[in-house]
């Protein structure tokens, strides 16, 4: 039985030994606000690009990483990406500097066969820091606010960032 949200075809392809579908990866760098000027970037994991929901995702290589298992630290994943044009490298450079903030990163399962159908995906996680490395790769580690280590939260919740309280 399929989890909710996803087609029968794709629980029949994850848990099949062998399946002639093909599984894809999406992800799309959101700028940290639409008054911007920028773009959102948009990528599959794979050797040519496909049109998902209307929107163009750009092939590249990708590889990513579940986030350890720790109890003293708020969970990550990494994303490397293939970018020999540099593109993400200089849109991130310039949110922040524009902005003062970082963008979003969201990311989709999806079957090849069926792009406009979102099996599973993640949405909105913060991009928390971006390793530029060596020239076509950019690794983005990416994950939520760490809250852990943020002191008592009279301190954080203020007239000045909740109006509704002054």
């Amino acid at each position: 039985m399929p989890l909710p949200g996803q087609t029968e075809e794709f629980t029949r392809a994850i848990r099949s030994s062998a399946t002639d579908e093909v599984i894809l990866i999406l992800v799309e760098l959101h700028p940290p606000t639409t008054s911007s000027g920028f773009q959102t970037l948009r990528y599959v994991a794979n050797d040519e690009d496909i049109i998902s929901n209307g929107h163009i995702f750009t092939a590249a290589g990708m590889k990513f990483s579940l986030p350890k298992d720790t109890a003293d630290e708020m969970p990550r994943s990494t994303v490397a990406i293939h970018d020999p044009e540099q593109t993400i490298v200089q849109s991130i450079r310039l949110f922040p500097v524009q902005t003062g903030k970082r963008p979003t990163v969201s990311g989709a399962v999806i079957l090849a066969g069926d792009p406009n159908t979102i099996q599973r995906g993640w949405f909105g996680a913060q991009l928390l820091e971006a390793d530029y490395g060596d020239g076509d790769v950019v690794m983005l580690y990416i994950g939520n606010e760490d809250l852990m280590s943020e002191g008592y939260p009279g301190l954080a919740i203020t007239p000045k960032g909740f109006p509704g309280l002054g």
